[in-house]
This record gives C-alpha cells, sequence and structure tokens, in this order.
C-alpha cells in the first residue's frame, strides 16, 4: 500500500491509466500525495 508508486486513474471509466515509480525507484513513499477532481470540492 505504500510502496513509493503513484496509479493516475480515469474517473470515468473508473480504471487505472499510468502509474508513476519515480519515488519508488529513488526509494522514497509518497508521503500522503491525493489530487482530487474539481467536483470533489464543494462550492457555493
Amino acid at each position: 500500500m505504500n510502496d513509493g508508486s503513484i496509479t493516475v486513474l480515469d474517473l470515468e471509466k473508473l480504471e487505472a491509466i499510468a502509474r508513476i515509480d519515480t519515488l519508488k525507484n529513488q526509494g522514497l513513499p509518497p508521503n500522503s500525495i491525493v489530487l482530487m477532481p474539481r467536483w470533489h470540492r464543494k462550492t457555493d
């Protein structure tokens, strides 16, 4: 679960479309990187 890789997801198709192993290859964990789409945040 914390192997240092980042998976890019297509939220419309609900599938993985890419994997970024830069941190994993350097032996670094991804310290809670989370990117959410604009619709995730409620705006008034």
